[in-house]
């Protein structure tokens, strides 16, 4: 919570200043020690001189109430003034409502309120291993998959390439054969599917170039001096007084560093006078990705097969016959 708003919302209470004015001495001014085997916890000899001790993140939320829909209402409501004071908000397709010993009509009801789904544990896709799914279908798990994948992990860290290919070949798998583990010959190159559609592909993000993107953010936060104590703490204890785009990491420096150094190597042709440069526009990840991906010639069936009036299972039927790659007879004698 931000000491604005805490000073805020104890003058809209209407506490007496001189309460305010304690309350705010106590939480703008603490600090705290840690006693290890009766001696004083200093600092990490990496962190000295930023001063960072640890980090602590508040991330996800647990709310309960009564289960009924009047109580959901009332705590939504709660929020919602909750929310337009902090400009905190929640979001509706991350969350779930879990329940227990509740009437099926009152469940809809809740759910119907809250706008959110019901949650199940453990965690399970609908229908996986009771039924086949379609190669659209398919293609939605993988791209939800693959999202999932890097919207947090491939953000943090540069993956080995080792897993990359184990979850990219369970992804193929599954999008040609339904299954995780199979080993089915794709009938279209991996490759050509991770391309845009404009391009002959489906749209399925590389997951390494992906990696790359993502991990060139933290590249150009530190070519942009970004105030964050993590650039603090890089340009501190690795960079020394030297140039970034220069800079390059000893041998006894960790596997994880080297490999985003190596990252800023993949990326240094495109920086002008120490800024990403590309057409003109700043640093974004989705163009990064483009750059990296580097654009193939547009193909000219793909306002055929990709139109909004086709059905999925044959805009798929359609994309496999514009790669030669149908199944039809003849093809499977040859």
């Amino acid at each position: 919570m931000e000491c604005i708003f805490v000073e805020k919302l104890l003058d809209e209470l209407r506490f007496p200043v001189e309460f305010q004015e304690m309350v705010m001495q106590c939480i703008t001014t603490a600090s705290f020690s840690l006693s290890l085997n009766g001696e004083m916890f200093g600092y990490h000899p990496m962190c000295k001189q930023v001063q960072l001790a640890n980090l602590m993140f508040a991330d996800d939320v647990l709310l309960f109430c009564n289960g009924d829909a009047k109580s959901i209402m009332l705590l939504l409501q709660s929020y919602s003034t909750f929310s337009k004071a902090t400009g905190l908000k929640i979001s509706v397709a991350k969350s779930n409502a879990y329940f227990r010993g509740i009437p099926d009509q009152l469940k809809q009801d809740i759910l119907s309120v809250s706008g959110f789904a019901e949650g199940k544990l453990p965690f399970k896709i609908h229908g996986y291993g009771a039924k086949k799914f379609s190669y659209a279908g398919r293609l939605v798990l993988v791209k939800a998959v693959l999202t999932t994948l890097h919207s947090y992990w491939a953000s943090l860290f540069v993956l080995p390439k080792g897993i990359l290919a184990k979850v990219e070949a369970t992804c193929r798998n599954f999008l040609w054969d339904n299954c995780a583990d199979c080993h089915r010959v794709p009938l279209v190159a991996w490759d050509t599917v991770c391309r845009p559609k404009v391009e002959g592909g489906l749209g399925i993000k590389n997951l390494e170039l992906m990696n790359k993107a993502l991990i060139g953010k933290l590249v150009n936060w530190i070519a942009e001096d970004k105030d964050t104590i993590w650039v603090k703490w890089v340009k501190n204890n690795h960079l020394k007084g030297q140039t970034w785009l220069q800079y390059k990491p000893s041998t006894n420096t960790s596997w994880v560093w080297r490999r985003i150094c190596r990252v800023k190597q993949d990326l240094a042709a495109d920086y002008t006078n120490g800024a990403w440069d590309i057409q003109g526009a700043g640093f974004c990840t989705a163009s990064c990705y483009q750059w990296l991906l580097r654009s193939r010639p547009k193909i000219s069936w793909g306002s055929v097969v990709w139109n909004e009036w086709v059905v999925p299972k044959h805009q798929f039927m359609g994309w496999l016959l514009a790669h030669g790659a149908f199944r039809t007879k003849d093809k499977l004698i040859s």
